[in-house]
């Protein structure tokens, strides 16, 4: 018999905060946006619906130009939303993002990401998670002398938009 994968319930109602003149459906997904503006991650707030999944984000990064991400107030992969991307159709890059950042020293991880068979390594199959899905850093915290820098950078986000009007 096979487990049947159950949908999260969130036990906390989302608060709307707007941010740089967009409303966002979560603080948590301000936050987000806000942290990428500290790190210079070029984002765009649901850009677009693929197969009943609208992304809450399209972010660019230097080593990645389009990844679609989702938010959610989770500390642990999300079973529920990874499947719902899978089922997407979308074969690009995504990524789950959670309440925080993740350390887990050496490495800070901004959520956890679907690794395509092509680009697995055996280097970072210890970070797998769960099938296709593990640890990721969105090729953002390469360099361990900025993981004081992207704590900071969290932290002041999460002042900047908790202060914000709705």
């Amino acid at each position: 018999m096979t487990a049947q994968i159950r949908p999260f319930e969130y036990t906390m109602k989302a608060i709307e905060t707007e941010y740089k003149g967009c409303l966002f459906r979560s603080r948590l997904e301000a936050h987000w946006a806000a942290f990428f503006d500290f790190t210079g991650v070029d984002w765009e707030y649901e850009p677009f619906d693929v197969e009943g999944w609208m992304p809450d984000f399209l972010i660019k990064t230097e080593k990645y130009p389009m990844i679609l991400a989702e938010v959610k107030p989770i500390v642990s992969l999300n079973h529920h939303a990874a499947k719902k991307i899978d089922n997407s159709g979308w074969n690009g890059k995504a990524v789950l993002l959670g309440a925080s950042l993740f350390i887990d020293s050496p490495w800070l991880c901004m959520g956890w990401s679907r690794v395509p068979r092509t680009e697995m390594r055996d280097d970072i199959v210890w970070m797998k998670t769960s099938d296709e899905w593990g640890w990721d850093s969105l090729g953002m915290t390469d360099i361990p002398s900025l993981y004081d820098g992207y704590q900071r950078w969290w932290r002041q986000a999460g002042n900047l938009v908790r202060w914000e009007k709705k």
